[in-house]
């Protein structure tokens, strides 16, 4: 039997929420939740990608 290695991806929340779209999605899903945590988390999670996106990184 051959066995074979396996490599996750890691993923990157700030990375994704680069995007407009994903940062809708992502606001859209934490109010869904009706969690004040998660919305509090998706909108740092877009703040940080915003910084991001002005740095060019």
């Amino acid at each position: 039997m051959t066995t074979r290695k396996e490599t996750l991806v890691t993923f990157d929340a700030v990375t994704a929420a680069r995007s407009p779209d994903v940062q809708k999605e992502l606001l859209k899903m934490a109010k869904a939740d009706n969690n004040p945590e998660a919305l509090k988390h998706a909108q740092r999670v877009i703040a940080l990608a915003r910084a991001a996106n002005k740095k060019g990184a």
